[in-house]
C-alpha cells in the first residue's frame, strides 16, 4: 500500500496534470485524515455520514446504529486508508456511472464493492501523477 501514499503533493506536477481535472480532485482527496486515524468522535461523524449517505441513495429503511457502527468499524478496518472525502468520491462514482446496486440495504459487501472500483480510480491518478513527477525530477 505504501506505493500509493502520497505524503506531499507537488505543486508543479499537479500543474503539469491539470488538464485532468479528475485526475488532480483524486490526488488532493487523498489529503487529509484518514479514517484509520479517526478517534471516537470521529467515529460518531462518520455513522452520522453513513446514515445521511443511505438515505441520500435511497435505501428506504437505514440500518440501525449498531450495524452502522459496525459498518464504520468495518470501514475503518479495511478501508481506512481512505479520507472521508475519497469514500465520498467513491460513492459518486458509483452513482454517476450507474453502478450503484444497493438492494435497499448498506452492506459491507456495497461498501467494498464501492472502494475496490474507486481503488481503481485513485491508483490510475497516482500513477500519472508519479509518472510526471518521474518526468520533472528525474
Amino acid at each position: 500500500m505504501s506505493k500509493l501514499i502520497i505524503k506531499e503533493l507537488d505543486e508543479k506536477a499537479l500543474l503539469n496534470l491539470s488538464k485532468d481535472k479528475d485526475v488532480v480532485q483524486t490526488l488532493i482527496n487523498t489529503k487529509g485524515k484518514v479514517i484509520k486515524d479517526y478517534a471516537n468522535k470521529e467515529m460518531q461523524e462518520l455513522i452520522k455520514y453513513l446514515l445521511k449517505i443511505s438515505r441520500f441513495i435511497g435505501i428506504k429503511e437505514p440500518p440501525e446504529l449498531d450495524i452502522l457502527q459496525m459498518l464504520g468499524q468495518f470501514i475503518k478496518d479495511h478501508w481506512g486508508f481512505y479520507t472521508l472525502k475519497e469514500i465520498d468520491s467513491a460513492i459518486y462514482l458509483a452513482i454517476t456511472n450507474n453502478e450503484l446496486k444497493h438492494y435497499n440495504s448498506l452492506t459491507p459487501q456495497l461498501l467494498n464493492e464501492l472502494f475496490t472500483t474507486y481503488k481503481k480510480k485513485r491508483n490510475k491518478a497516482v500513477f500519472l501523477y508519479r509518472k510526471e513527477c518521474e518526468l520533472l525530477y528525474d
